[in-house]
């Protein structure tokens, strides 16, 4: 059983978990060592959040949550399978079932810091209108994290090829909260999973304090619209032009002396019959590819110091 702990926090068994306070889930992304998708029991405790199943248990301490938000998707009843009985049948008995296949679910959201304040967010899918409630719970067992100053690194303590990766910057738009978190998720893994040359840390992790890496990277969302996947669903070929899910988003690479290296401006839509949340994967994979293009080129083999 693997057990990924986040922060400290009693053992659950020890703590007594309230029925009350349990909910079946499905975890999207954010946990370390679990999967996406992964289905389970999201229960709270006084000390902890915890997410189980009978493969695998993990924990965010309770002392460590920093906010919770919720929202809403459509998701396909029958998943994969879904999508592709829609596809054989002919249009129009396929769209009519696009309408009929789809729910609507609850999203949550919990951003976090782990023990070395390296800032996460987890998102999990719950039957729809259970979000809410959970989230006063949550947030009734929580309190503000104690602000850490990380010591500013000397000039020979900076780490060639290691490179900050900043929170989702929205510029003061409206974006749900599960596309920014979600974003930053798959970002995290996509770039370390490509850019095996370089070290990224996470926002607030206090071995990247001011000054200690040699990047950093900032990616601004500028303009968010949130698509309707059932729409996409029942309206067969129009579905490539209604309920589309359209993001545009700017991407910098600043050194540790405020110069910026990389400054390009990237979007992203989806228009297919799929869950609208994909669409941050998709530009999680833009991102890394179009630095990895510009690593190529040489844009990072000047020195930093």
């Amino acid at each position: 059983m693997s057990v990924p702990t986040i922060g400290s926090a009693q053992s659950p068994e020890v703590a007594g978990v309230v029925s009350s306070n349990t909910a079946g889930v499905i975890h999207l992304a954010g946990l370390p060592d679990v999967k996406s998708n992964t289905k389970g029991d999201l229960s709270l405790t006084p000390d902890a959040l915890m997410f189980s199943n009978t493969d695998v248990r993990a924990l965010i301490a309770t002392n460590r949550i920093t906010a919770v938000f919720t929202g809403d998707e459509r998701a396909e009843k029958g998943g994969t399978t879904g999508q592709i009985a829609r596809k054989v049948i002919p249009y129009g008995g396929g769209a009519a079932l696009g309408a009929f296949s789809q729910k609507s679910v609850d999203l949550l959201t919990v951003e976090y810091r782990d023990e070395h304040e390296g800032y996460h967010g987890a998102i999990f899918e719950l039957p729809t209108k259970q979000a809410a409630e959970l989230q006063k719970k949550i947030l009734a067992e929580t309190a503000p994290l104690a602000a850490v100053q990380p010591q500013t690194c000397s000039v020979a303590g900076v780490k060639p090829d290691t490179i900050l990766v900043e929170p989702i910057d929205i510029h003061g738009m409206e974006i749900p909260a599960e596309y920014r978190v979600l974003f930053y998720e798959h970002l995290l893994t996509e770039l370390r999973r490509t850019q095996t040359s370089q070290t990224y840390f996470r926002a607030g992790d206090i071995a990247a304090g001011p000054g200690c890496t040699a990047f950093t990277l900032q990616v601004a969302v500028v303009n968010f619209q949130k698509g309707n996947q059932a729409l996409r669903a029942s309206t067969g070929p129009l579905g490539m032009f209604l309920g589309t899910t359209k993001i545009a988003f700017e991407v910098k690479l600043v050194d540790r002396h405020g110069e910026t290296v990389i400054d390009t401006n990237l979007k992203k839509s989806n228009r297919r019959d799929s869950d609208s949340l994909n669409v941050v994967h998709a530009i999680a994979k833009s991102i890394s590819k179009h630095l990895d293009k510009e690593m190529k080129k040489g844009q990072l083999s000047r020195s930093t110091v």
